[in-house]
């Protein structure tokens, strides 16, 4: 399911979509259906708004990275010392949920990893 619309995302953030934006939609929505492990409940309209802003402020988040650093599976080799990095090749791939959209889905209890009391 796809949490947010390029209307959502124009009003969240004040911005036009990026014309890439249906794709980056169902990208980030999978990525937190993924993190939430598939907890939000689509006839909880808190789940669902908390989603949206989720995906919505994922989408900025990640849009606001240099291209080459929010694709790290492209790195191959990293020094500290003269700074230097490689590109290229299969590295590893990075995930990260940005701040506020963590928020969004805490707050809701979508991203608790513990045992129910129920």
């Amino acid at each position: 399911m796809i949490y947010a619309t390029q209307a959502d995302y124009e009003e969240f953030t004040n911005q036009s979509a990026p014309t890439n934006f249906e794709r980056l939609a169902e990208k980030t929505s999978k990525f937190v259906d993924r993190m939430t492990l598939n907890r939000i409940d689509s006839d909880n309209v808190d789940h669902m708004e908390a989603a949206k802003k989720a995906v919505c402020a994922q989408i900025e988040f990640e849009l606001s990275i240099d291209p080459l650093l929010a694709d790290m599976k492209n790195v191959t080799s990293f020094n500290a010392g003269s700074f230097s990095m490689g590109f290229g090749g299969e590295g590893q791939s990075f995930e990260r949920l940005c701040q506020e959209a963590y928020t969004y889905l805490f707050d809701q209890g979508l991203l608790y990893r513990g045992v129910s009391s129920k």
